[in-house]
């Protein structure tokens, strides 16, 4: 998980402002695919508790949490993008 290794490294190496310019992206794609994994989850009626246990523990081991606040934001973003892509978000259901 690109975040989780960010988090916990890219202090020791990026200045501040790479930092959060870097930690914004991941931030923004690692919400972007947990809104893609719930919405899989919510279409196919098969929750995966595994994935999101998964990720709580990955995130705990640097200190942080799925944030529902971006989590929605994440699901929102994923149906605009297959809203505008149809094709391709048929073929991943």
């Amino acid at each position: 998980m690109a975040y989780v290794t960010a988090k916990e490294y890219a202090p020791e190496v990026l200045d501040p402002a790479e930092l959060a310019d870097r930690m914004a992206e991941l931030t923004n794609a690692l919400y972007l695919s947990l809104g893609r994994g719930w919405i899989e989850e919510t279409v196919r009626r098969k929750p995966n508790d595994e994935l999101w246990k998964f990720q709580r523990r990955e995130l705990a081991a640097v200190g942080t949490t799925i944030d529902d606040r971006l989590l929605a934001k994440g699901v929102l973003r994923a149906a605009a993008a297959a809203v505008a892509n149809p094709g391709t978000a048929v073929t991943k259901l």
